[in-house]
């Protein structure tokens, strides 16, 4: 994209004057360039520069970095700035689809005589029949071509002046520089439409609309010239099916409803050519559909009197990658639409996607019909005092207008509401833009949120502003630790951690080592398997640890059916334990003496949160964890339901898939996973002396049991008590229970005598 690179011309507005960092070789009149690794820059002596944006700045550029430089993030107010130029952006658009050194130029005299063949011009009487046909024939499949060639560069070239004008919208102080060149563009564009119109038969596009609006006719289905196609419910239902395709295949263009005939042998798909009654019934549905052509016309013969205004909103695509930026507008419209638009056009508003048409009255109601692509609504002419008034109001329903203070990473006092506009130039320009975001309003506080929901928040008057999102976290703060002598923890999937079986993990720190917030980073990256992702995804995870309930970082889905990757999928492995948590010490004790519980109260554990597809017996359906196949969708999702460990342990009737186990754990704080494992130590120990009798061998060593009891007493008595999260009842439960276990640890220990 050299040839559409920054010039010093170029207007900066409120980013003139912004501190860069830059990297030349030496000497005062060297080159600068956005990036030390550019390929014009060939020294080993690099110098790195701090310099206000400026012309003299943009002057000095390398042509390389000056077409598409990341001098700045991309997610800060420059870097979207810049991008909006760049690349594809505005400089671009402006040298595009002027007219000057296109290829796809036609002279208007070969689109005149393209046009006229198409629509029906008399074939030369004088010529051979058989070779008249061929050279008929070949000349429509060109005609048709260059018919598709002009509408396709209309629909292109009116792609661009929209991108171009929708720029200068968001940075209105480049409107008056880029002015003249815009002007190139519409004259250019006004007389691509003026040679598609030629292609189009408004004749058509009327009987189209009516076709459109008819109501289901009443069907024959006592017929017996359908007899072929079976029961009378048969026949009505397969010539339900054929005016549903007939319907839509004659509304869709300009074309005559009697071309759109071939759409009877979609009646007997099915039946043999060879069966009796076949034929009959092709030549009922051929009258059935001759009937409702002439319905349509005689309904366009007398609605093509009135002429009306209507105001129609473009269909704006959705879900498009930053590189296909607008690559898809206008698609969605149709032969009709785009026929309409050429030969109706009055007004237009590229920038904001809104044209005005000048109409018969019945294409008119099928433009406000929830039928048609093209949102509508009658267009009314405002004068005198209300356009005053309606100006106000539309000046105040701008978006105010890009600039510094909004994404940078300026004081916090210094930052500007976000808004919807704001946060679609976002989205258009930065690839990271559908992640985690710090955002601050005075009714809610502080909160991280997702791009998607900002966005909704926007869309419903939400005031607010971005303190940070997750790129803009340090490096050094959120990269994980390399420890090569820390054990592996990983999730297995439905079951306790292989560790948890041996009774002396019970005492190290590597037991139950993959529940805790420790392991998140390791088995997150061990799930992130580019360099970029590695830089990204533990900086998401430090974002998305504090929020209280992650069914919020659900982003939920675009208009393409696509889910939010606002939360990554390893991220959630760092959130998330994938894994069932073993509570039988928590559970409380029956009267079977086999039966391994303990009662040990959940204490630091009770509010930690559990994840589950569904906790409910009553709706259908198993529970499942966000990492399992069978859930579907992974990750967090706003549907699922939210239980603590406190509600779990009480659970008896929740259908858990035997699979994954039913249910995800929040990680457990350092805290958290100490009395987790002291719990099960206790448990272990209550378990040794659960017989009835002191045992009459010597291979329990008592006194060793004694001195676990004593250290959990003094220990976890003290965690407990200076914990928050605890409670007097559990700090008494858990007393009660080591006291217990002493007092018959003590007693089995006097009836021990030496071998």
């Amino acid at each position: 994209m050299l040839g559409y690179a920054l010039t010093p011309d170029v207007p900066l507005g409120p980013f003139e004057g912004t501190r860069v960092t830059v990297f030349a070789a030496g000497g005062k009149q060297s080159k600068l360039h956005a990036v030390r690794s550019c390929g014009y820059l060939r020294t080993r002596e690099v110098g790195v520069l701090q310099v206000a944006l400026d012309a003299a700045v943009v002057g000095r550029l390398c042509a390389h970095c000056a077409g598409d430089g990341p001098w700045v993030r991309r997610e800060t107010g420059l870097g979207i700035f810049l991008d909006a130029l760049g690349g594809l952006g505005l400089l671009y658009q402006l040298g595009s689809y002027t007219g000057e050194g296109d290829d796809e130029q036609w002279s208007q005299e070969e689109v005149e005589a393209a046009a006229a063949l198409l629509r029906g011009a008399p074939r030369d009487p004088g010529s051979d029949e058989d070779d008249a046909a061929d050279d008929v024939g070949e000349a429509r499949e060109e005609a048709e071509r260059l018919r598709e060639g002009i509408l396709e560069e209309w629909r292109g070239a009116a792609t661009s002046l929209h991108q171009a004008e929708q720029t200068l919208l968001a940075f209105p102080w480049l409107e008056q520089w880029a002015r003249p060149r815009l002007l190139v563009k519409e004259r250019y564009l006004a007389a691509l439409r003026g040679q598609a119109a030629l292609f189009v038969d408004p004749a058509g596009l009327l009987t189209a609309a009516a076709v459109a609006l008819m109501e289901a006719p009443q069907l024959p289905g006592e017929d017996e010239a359908f007899t072929v196609l079976g029961t009378t419910a048969d026949i009505t239902r397969r010539l339900r099916s054929l005016w549903g395709r007939w319907q839509r295949e004659a509304a869709a263009g300009w074309d005559h409803p009697s071309e759109h005939s071939w759409i009877v042998h979609h009646l007997v798909d099915g039946i043999s050519s060879r069966r009796k009654g076949r034929d009959q019934a092709l030549a009922a549905a051929r009258a059935l559909l001759a009937t409702w052509a002439d319905r349509a016309q005689q309904t366009a013969s007398t609605g093509a009197a009135a002429e009306v205004l209507v105001t129609v909103t473009l269909p704006q695509a959705a879900g498009e990658e930053p590189y296909e930026r607008g690559r898809k507008w206008l698609k969605g419209l149709g032969a009709w639409g785009l026929g309409v638009l050429v030969t109706s056009l009055v007004d237009a508003d590229w920038g904001r996607g809104t044209v005005t048409v000048r109409v018969p009255e019945l294409i008119a109601g099928r433009l406000i019909e929830e039928r048609s692509p093209l949102a509508s609504t009658p267009h009314q002419a405002v004068t005198g005092a209300t356009a005053a008034v309606d100006g106000e109001r539309s000046a105040a329903a701008e978006d105010e207008p890009m600039g510094p203070g909004i994404f940078d990473d300026t004081p916090i006092a210094d930052r500007r509401p976000v808004t919807a506009g704001h946060l679609q130039a976002l989205r258009a320009a930065s690839g990271n833009a559908d992640q985690l975001y710090l955002v601050f309003s005075a009714e809610q506080g502080a909160q991280v949120l997702p791009l998607s929901a900002l966005e909704e928040r926007c869309r419903q008057g939400w005031q607010g502003i971005i303190i940070a999102g997750a790129s803009d976290l340090p490096g050094h703060l959120v990269q994980p630790e390399k420890n090569p002598t820390a054990p592996e923890a990983d999730d297995a999937p439905g079951q306790e951690h292989p560790s948890a079986a041996r009774d002396h993990d019970r005492r190290d720190q590597s037991f139950g080592e993959h529940l805790g917030v420790a392991a998140g980073p390791r088995v997150m990256e061990r799930r992130t398997y580019s360099d970029r992702d590695r830089e990204h995804h533990p900086r998401c995870l430090a974002m998305a640890r504090g929020v209280k309930d992650l069914r919020t970082l659900d982003g939920g889905y675009d208009q393409n059916g696509h889910r939010s990757a606002a939360l990554p999928y390893a991220v959630w492995h760092g959130l998330l334990a994938m894994s069932t948590i073993d509570l039988r010490p928590f559970r409380a004790p029956s009267e079977d003496r086999w039966d391994s519980a303990s009662g040990i109260p959940l204490a630091l554990l009770a509010d930690v949160q559990i994840y589950t597809t569904n906790a409910d017996p009553l709706v259908e359906g198993k529970g499942h964890s966000p990492d399992c196949r069978h859930a579907g969708d992974r990750g967090v999702s706003c549907r699922d339901d939210l239980l603590t460990l406190e509600q779990l342990l009480h659970k008896e009737d929740a259908d858990w898939c035997g699979k994954c186990g039913g249910y995800a754990v929040r990680r457990l704080t350092p805290a958290q996973m100490a009395y987790y494992r002291a719990a099960h130590r206790l448990h272990n120990i209550a378990a040794k002396l659960r017989a009835e009798r002191p045992p009459t061998h010597y291979t329990l060593d008592t006194g060793a049991l004694v001195s676990e009891l004593d250290e959990l007493a003094a220990k976890r008595l003290e965690d407990l008590e200076d914990s928050a999260l605890a409670r007097v009842a559990d700090t008494w439960r858990w007393k009660r229970i080591v006291d217990d276990l002493s007092v018959k640890a003590r007693g089995w220990n006097r009836h021990q005598t030496p071998r």
